[in-house]
C-alpha cells in the first residue's frame, strides 16, 4: 500500500494541477465578465458569443500549460531508470485498433443517447465549436494536453514504477472520466479512456491515442458545422429507425471493438515487455 501512495504521488499532482487551471479559468472567465459590466456569476457558461470567445481562449491557454506542467511533472529521464518496455505493433495493428475504438465510441455515443444521459455543456460546446478558438482549444490543445497527462504522464507513470497494466489502466481512466464531471461526458470518457490506454500501452506511444483523440472531438466540430443549430435534436436511433434497431446496432459495434481490442493486445501482442504484469 506504501508503495502504491508513493507512485500515485505525481499522478496526484497531476490532477490536482488539472483542477487548478480548470479553477484559474474559471475565475478569469469571471473576472473578465465582471470588467465588462456584467457579472451574472449564474450566466457564466451561457452561450453567449462575448463569454464563448473568453472560454474558448482561456480554456486553450489552460490545455497549453497543463500539456507543459505534465511534460515537467513526468519528466522523461525517469524513463530510462525504470523496467517498463512498451510493447511495439505495427502500423497495420495500430489502425485496425483505431477503426475498433472508432467502432466502440459510436456504440457508446449510441448507448448515451438511449440512457439520456444529461449533457449540462451541449450549448457551450455547440458554441465553442463555431469560434476558432474554441475548435483549437477541443480539437487540437485539450486532446494533446489530456493524453500527456493521462496516458503518457499517469498511466505510464505507474507502468514504469512496477503497477500492473490493469491497475494503471483503470487509474488513469477513472481519472479521465470524473475530471469532466459532466455526466455525459464522463458516460463517455471512461469507457473511452480504457480504449485510449490500451492503445497507449499496446502501441508504445501517445501519438495513437492523440490521433484516436483529434479524431473524435473533431467529428463532434464538424458536426455542428455541417447540421448547425440542429445538432442538439439530433438522434442517432433515427439513423437506424428506432430504439431497439439503435441498441442492436450498438450491441453488434460494441462486441466488435472487444474483439478487435482483444486481438489488438494479445493474439498481435505475443511478445512481452519487461516489468509488464
Amino acid at each position: 500500500m506504501r508503495e502504491f501512495i508513493t507512485v500515485a504521488r505525481r499522478p496526484f499532482l497531476a490532477v490536482l494541477l488539472f483542477l487548478s487551471l480548470q479553477f484559474a479559468a474559471g475565475v478569469s472567465v469571471m473576472v473578465v465578465r465582471a470588467v465588462s459590466g456584467n457579472g451574472n456569476i449564474g450566466d457564466l457558461f451561457s452561450p453567449d458569443t462575448s463569454v464563448i470567445r473568453i472560454i474558448a481562449v482561456t480554456t486553450l491557454v489552460c490545455d497549453l500549460l497543463m500539456a507543459v506542467g505534465c511534460m515537467v511533472l513526468f519528466r522523461s529521464s525517469v524513463y530510462f531508470r525504470s523496467t517498463y518496455r512498451p510493447l511495439s505493433a505495427s502500423w497495420t495493428g495500430n489502425i485496425t485498433a483505431m477503426t475498433g475504438c472508432i467502432l466502440g465510441t459510436a456504440a457508446l455515443d449510441i448507448f448515451g443517447e438511449l440512457a439520456e444521459v444529461p449533457d449540462m455543456m451541449m450549448n457551450v460546446m455547440m458554441e465553442l465549436c463555431r469560434d476558432p478558438w474554441g475548435v483549437a482549444a477541443i480539437a487540437v490543445a485539450a486532446p494533446v494536453a489530456e493524453e500527456l497527462m493521462f496516458r503518457h504522464g499517469i498511466m505510464g507513470h505507474m507502468l514504469r514504477n512496477g503497477c500492473s497494466v490493469r491497475v494503471s489502466l483503470l487509474v488513469s481512466s477513472l481519472l479521465f472520466g470524473l475530471i469532466h464531471i459532466n455526466p455525459a461526458q464522463v458516460f463517455f470518457a471512461v469507457p473511452m479512456g480504457v480504449l485510449l490506454g490500451m492503445l497507449y500501452w499496446r502501441s508504445g506511444s501517445v501519438l495513437w491515442p492523440v490521433a484516436l483523440h483529434v479524431l473524435n472531438n473533431s467529428v463532434a466540430c464538424v458536426q455542428v458545422w455541417v447540421v448547425g443549430d440542429g445538432v442538439g435534436d439530433m438522434a442517432l436511433s433515427d439513423v437506424f429507425g428506432g430504439r431497439i434497431a439503435a441498441f442492436a446496432a450498438a450491441c453488434v459495434m460494441a462486441v466488435m471493438c472487444a474483439v478487435v481490442m482483444w486481438w489488438y493486445c494479445t493474439v498481435n501482442g505475443r511478445r512481452k515487455a519487461v516489468g509488464l504484469r
